[in-house]
């Protein structure tokens, strides 16, 4: 078995369970409260799958001009393809899973409230 690798966030904690050329497979855990980044990726593709929490998930269209926040449902896929403007919002403590492709540092953050934005 393949080692898991913790790396702390400021609004909470990624697993990397499995990592490869091709695709990474991740736990995260966004706490109470806490955001991440409004961001989107330039090449890669991630789908998130929620365990438990409650929050809300959003996604931004600026050519068309409109935002869509969905409360999180459990159990079911979103994916994010690249280019897709996109945050998630914890109402209180989210447990979920992530398979994307392995573009691990293709992250443009457009806001971010640790102040991670280059």
């Amino acid at each position: 078995m393949e080692k898991i690798i913790k790396i702390k966030k400021p609004w909470g904690q990624e697993e990397i369970l499995f990592s490869d050329k091709h695709y990474t497979f991740k736990r995260l855990i966004l706490k109470s409260g806490c955001r991440t980044s409004l961001q989107y990726h330039r090449y890669k593709t991630e789908t998130m799958y929620f365990l438990s929490g409650q929050g809300v998930i959003e996604f931004h269209y600026p050519k068309i001009k409109k935002t869509i926040k969905n409360k999180i449902k459990y159990h079911l896929p979103y994916t994010v393809k690249p280019g897709l403007i996109h945050r998630i919002t914890a109402k209180n403590t989210l447990l979920y899973l992530e398979a994307s492709t392995s573009q691990l540092k293709d992250v443009v953050r457009l806001e971010d409230d640790y102040n991670r934005i280059k």
